[in-house]
């Protein structure tokens, strides 16, 4: 590969921009249960304003200029995302009817004008009660259980909502592994469908 100037310092100006930016704008609820214009204010990308800097010429290689290229990394790295604590049974993925009010509220969320045109991430995560790889899968299960909610109950478009788990790998309590706290699901915006 043949590196240029240009390219090692679009590598670091996106390498700065993630480190000192981080990957999302994170709204941590809890155990509440957010309004749904909390869930819109959470998820919604912060509006930027358009900057104009005059007309410039474009460089042969179509490269654009260092600093166009930091803003554009930057913007393109916050990933607005919200937590909160669903209620599932210790070691299950059912749904509880705490859980599906929380649900009900975010499908309502996500059906407005400000949210309607996004893609969304399910992150489920668990406590690291038990091994690894068990509770990679009921992360993926809790996960799977909150899109099928929203999907079959909420008439959210599958192709709106994706699912992962991530088990124990990012607890949110790490100075107490088996609190309930790990327990939860994160909402993660992923930006505008694709048309």
């Amino acid at each position: 590969m043949n590196s240029t100037p240009r390219t090692t310092a679009f590598l670091l100006t996106l390498l700065l921009a993630w480190s000192s930016h981080g990957v999302s704008e994170e709204t941590h609820f809890g155990a509440r249960i957010p309004t749904v214009d909390e869930f819109v204010n959470g998820l919604k990308p912060e509006q930027r304003p358009l900057r104009f800097r005059g007309i410039r010429p474009v460089v042969a290689t179509g490269q654009l200029d260092p600093a166009e290229t930091q803003a554009a990394a930057v913007d393109s790295l916050s990933s607005p995302t919200v937590t909160m604590e669903l209620t599932f049974a210790f070691d299950s993925y059912q749904l509880s009817p705490a859980a599906k009010r929380v649900l009900d509220t975010l499908s309502a969320a996500l059906q407005r004008d400000e949210l309607a045109d996004y893609t969304f991430l399910v992150e489920g995560h668990t406590d690291a009660v038990g091994h690894a790889a068990y509770n990679l899968s009921l992360s993926e299960k809790r996960a799977m259980a909150v899109q099928s909610y929203l999907v079959l109950e909420h008439g959210i478009a599958l192709d709106r909502i994706k699912m992962q788990g991530k088990g124990e790998s990012e607890l949110l309590d790490s100075e107490h592994p088996e609190s309930g706290a790990n327990r939860r699901v994160a909402i993660v915006n992923l930006g505008e469908q694709a048309r």
